[in-house]
């Protein structure tokens, strides 16, 4: 995550959590915003994943606006092993509200998941969806 910070830095300014005002919880500093794309289930074997940073200007890519069903995980899912049944609960959301999947998943990180609390809302698992 450092260098991925490093490199937005010098290539168009680094965002945090504070441009974002649906990441912003009170009390908490800005903190840098970081995104990870998985474009297959790494459960299934190996598959391409992208690490980037949101910048103001300037990127490598450039992902397009679109809607997203996504849930807030904390850092208790992600250590008691719930993970993949975030990532099943958000698929089966999409299926019984009509929607398709339309992107791979990503993850949304805001925080320093070393130093949270257990109970800490640490980063969103989200679909884009149609």
């Amino acid at each position: 995550m450092a260098r991925v910070a490093q490199r937005a830095r010098a290539g168009g300014g680094l965002l945090g959590s504070a441009q974002w005002p649906f990441l912003e919880r009170s009390g908490r500093p800005d903190e840098p915003v970081f995104v990870t794309i998985y474009e297959g289930n790494p459960n299934e074997g190996p598959t391409s994943v992208e690490v980037c940073a949101p910048v103001a200007a300037g990127g490598d890519r450039v992902i397009p606006a679109h809607r997203e069903a996504y849930a807030r995980v904390t850092k208790s899912q992600v250590t008691s092993g719930e993970l993949g049944g975030v990532y099943e609960a958000i698929e089966k959301w999409i299926v019984a509200n009509g929607l398709t999947v339309a992107r791979a998943p990503r993850e949304t990180y805001w925080t320093d998941f070393g130093s949270a609390a257990a109970d800490d809302e640490v980063f969103d698992v989200a679909f884009p969806v149609t």
